[in-house]
């Protein structure tokens, strides 16, 4: 009889066990195929068929390399009740530098209680850049915007002209789209080239209608807006990606994007106090505030995963940082001896180039050396580094330089009438 009770309590907790258990998503991925050859850069369209018996919660879309280290910004799907089908377009530009296959389109599939993998092996090739010209920003007048373009014989046209003041500039190398934000009423707008019509644009919301910095990095436009959130904007249709939560107090200035995160400065709207808000790339979640008295020029990818180069100033003073965003740790800080950075761009691998005052310095990531390039006659107002033609482009308010790579030898040099505001590189891959 005891036996016989063992046996049926077993029985009914099994019995238990198998009625809340879940059965996982079956996932079948129906495009691509596997080891298909996919040149870069390229749109690639996902077509799936997902089986399950409950509704299903999220759908990641991924690209991976054997590590499952992501190689593009992961598309999530939320599906209604019922929806089991999907087509989504997953861009990807070019494959990390350092990385290595075989490489995979992820498909992770949850519907509540349990969740599945599928997988699908790519290969990549793809062409080198190519130099396709470059934008002039400029400012004719008061609260206007004139964009010149240049084409790779400098023969230059204008672009656009807008009755707002600019804020920020970023442009497409997939998309062949400029994207600027301007301000009054603040908007951000995205023209084609060569026609210069809007393929779309955003308002800024209210209560608060303004917009920051952006930057434009895995497709995806992200900008600060005057409620305290960052969005994240697709940059081929301008549909919604990532929104931070509210911060009612602060707004977002400088932004960064690494593998895990996205890292913002933001300044009180109430007292002097600034620090950086750091949120999961994914989930647009916040993970935590660093205080840091430190205004913010640029923040780039250094070369160790998930760590920030930072540049900005304090006081009259330009610094720089390493900064681990797992750790929230201040790895490294290096003063300039006087000066405040006004500009920055990345060059090669581990180099960057810095302008403090009317000085031009080259900054070695590994050796945590600076190099001084150039000295220019007028503040630097904007630099940048084609990484194609190997030339750096120098602009102060009324003259743009453009040097070649060790900064010695002069390529070319324009007068603006127009105050410059910035300089934008039309780099793309050679036409069909």
């Amino acid at each position: 009889m005891a036996i016989f009770v063992v046996c049926s309590v077993l029985f009914s907790v099994g019995s238990c066990r198998k009625k809340t258990e879940v059965p996982p998503p079956v996932i079948e991925i129906l495009s691509p195929l596997e080891n298909d050859l996919v040149v870069l850069p390229a749109t690639i369209h996902v077509k799936l068929h997902i089986a399950s018996d409950r509704t299903l919660t999220m759908v990641r879309i991924s690209i991976e390399n054997a590590a499952q280290v992501p190689m593009t910004t992961p598309v999530f799907l939320y599906p209604a009740a019922g929806e089991f089908d999907f087509e989504v377009d997953v861009y990807i530009g070019k494959l990390p530098e350092g990385t290595s296959g075989p490489y995979y389109l992820r498909v992770k599939a949850e519907n509540g209680g349990a969740a599945r993998n599928d997988f699908v092996q790519l290969r990549f090739s793809g062409p080198e850049l190519v130099s396709k010209g470059f934008y002039l920003v400029t400012r004719p007048g008061v609260s206007t915007t004139r964009v010149l373009f240049f084409d790779t014989a400098f023969g230059s046209s204008v672009f656009i002209d807008l009755p707002n003041a600019f804020n920020s500039a970023a442009v497409s190398q997939l998309d062949d789209q400029l994207y600027l934000s301007t301000k009054s009423p603040d908007r951000l707008r995205a023209f084609r080239f060569p026609t210069g019509e809007t393929a779309w644009e955003k308002e800024a919301q209210m209560p608060f209608p303004e917009y920051f910095d952006l930057k434009l990095t895995d497709q995806l436009i992200y900008i600060g807006s005057g409620n305290g959130r960052i969005w994240g904007f697709r940059a081929d249709n301008g549909k919604e990606q990532f929104v931070s939560p509210l911060v009612y107090d602060s707004v977002p200035g400088q932004i960064g994007i690494f593998e895990d995160f996205v890292v913002a400065d933001y300044r009180s709207l109430v007292g002097p106090e600034r620090g950086w808000l750091i949120f999961y790339k994914e989930t647009a979640a916040l993970v935590r505030k660093h205080s840091s008295q430190l205004s913010v020029q640029a923040f780039y990818p250094a070369l160790s995963k998930n760590e920030a180069l930072v540049l900005g100033n304090i006081g009259n003073l330009g610094v720089v940082q390493f900064y681990d965003i797992e750790n929230n740790d201040i790895l490294l800080s290096l003063n300039f001896a006087t000066g405040i950075i006004s500009a920055s761009c990345p060059m090669e691998t581990g180099s960057y180039l810095i302008a403090v005052g009317k000085d031009v310095w080259q900054f070695n990531e590994t050796q945590k050396g600076l190099k001084l390039l150039r000295q220019t006659t007028d503040e630097v107002v904007d630099l940048k580094y084609d990484q194609a033609s190997r030339q750096i482009y120098l602009a102060t308010a009324n003259r743009l330089n453009i040097f070649n790579a060790t900064a010695d030898t002069l390529i070319a040099e324009f007068e603006s009438a127009a105050t410059i505001q910035a300089v934008c590189l039309r780099l793309g891959y050679p036409d069909k």
